[in-house]
């Protein structure tokens, strides 16, 4: 249902915006990332071409070399994934920049769970990608930069997950990874 509504609205708004961006944001585990996967692919199949894609905010984690770097190492290791371990003026100039270049073909990072960093040029947002999922925990976020996402967004959903389930989920993600328990 929610694919077909943004593939609506994206036909309403087409002669309007270059790219229909929808943001999804929701806690660690709350299956943003997974909601967002399923609809670029069901977007996909119902057009019979790949018209949609998706942009993940992790891609913008700053890599453990990055943290290593910061004022207290120890606490921004600890911390990573609170919205100060992202590079979000990156992310959201990327996001920016996705929204009105429809010219070029536009590279942003993915993220690696098993080696625990960023990859640069994860995915290639095409000049035929007219839909854009962004997803990440701060794409709603009231704060400079993360808020200017909010003007770029044609669309943004919250995942709504209970918050037991949500953890038992980073928990299981995390310690599959080699993270102790």
């Amino acid at each position: 249902i929610l694919a077909r509504k943004t593939l609506m609205g994206a036909k309403k708004n087409t002669s309007k915006v270059k790219r229909f961006v929808v943001g999804v944001a929701g806690a660690p585990g709350s299956g943003k990332s997974t909601r967002a996967k399923q609809v670029v692919h069901i977007i996909n199949a119902i057009q019979g071409e790949e018209c949609a894609v998706m942009v993940p905010m992790d891609g913008y984690h700053y890599t453990k070399a990055q943290l290593d770097e910061f004022e207290d190492p120890k606490e921004a290791h600890a911390r990573r994934g609170a919205h100060w371990t992202f590079d979000a003026e990156g992310f959201v100039s990327t996001v920016e920049h996705i929204a009105q270049h429809t010219d070029e073909c536009i590279y942003a990072p993915t993220f690696d769970h098993g080696q625990g960093d960023p990859v640069d040029r994860g995915v290639c947002i095409e000049r035929h990608h007219g839909i854009v999922i962004v997803e990440g925990n701060y794409v709603l976020l009231d704060t400079e930069p993360w808020n200017r996402l909010r003007h770029v967004c044609h669309e943004t959903w919250f995942i709504d997950c209970d918050i037991e389930e949500s953890m038992k989920r980073v928990y299981t993600r995390q310690t599959r990874n080699g993270t102790p328990p």
